[in-house]
């Protein structure tokens, strides 16, 4: 009978990168077998290890996420900015909008030229693009942004598994030393 179990009925180790927590069926033999540690309490603090891993790694995955759901807003409107500059463009007009001088101070204007925009992609970047070359851009950021969101929010959801997964095993681990002890004083 197998001692440490993969916690996946797939049996692969990882996912995305982030590896399988063991789940420790049998506690008598894997102490035995001193695959944690040579007594409960290194056993205990190399599954606090590992612990600690998942935690600092869905720390990482939150912050990731918080990136893309504060982004995705804001591609979104500037798609919509760019679809009106489009329609502009279309119909012939010229596009009546209010610039912004600095911050709560604006000026009326009047854009002749709606074939072009300028897209901030970031670290001091700006670059220009046809409109409708602008709206393809942003339609791929923002499919990519959704995907990645996606993968992210489904890395979360493993490494808790995960985290679970160990918070189960520490507990087993420590049940198992009160009971040995209680054991030997008995």
């Amino acid at each position: 009978m197998e001692q440490v179990k993969d916690s996946s009925a797939s049996g692969e180790d990882r996912f995305n990168g982030i590896p399988r927590a063991p789940f420790i069926e049998d506690v008598d033999a894997i102490m035995k077998q001193e695959k944690f540690g040579k007594n409960a309490e290194e056993a205990l603090r190399s599954l606090d290890r590992m612990y600690t891993n998942y935690k600092m790694i869905e720390a990482t995955l939150e912050a990731q996420r918080q990136k893309l759901v504060a982004r995705l807003p804001d591609l979104k409107s500037t798609l919509e900015a760019v679809e009106h500059v489009l329609s502009a463009k279309t119909a012939g007009k010229e596009l009546e909008t209010h610039f912004s001088l600095s911050d709560n101070v604006y000026t009326a204007g009047k854009v002749t030229d709606t074939s072009k925009v300028c897209l901030w992609l970031g670290a001091d970047v700006m670059l220009e693009y046809d409109v409708e070359e602008a709206k393809d851009v942003l339609h791929v950021h923002i499919s990519e942004a959704e995907t990645t969101l996606d993968g992210t929010l489904k890395s979360l959801d493993f490494v808790r598994d995960q985290q679970t997964t160990m918070e189960v095993n520490m507990a087993r681990v420590y049940n198992w030393d009160v009971a040995r002890r209680r054991r030997g004083t008995a």
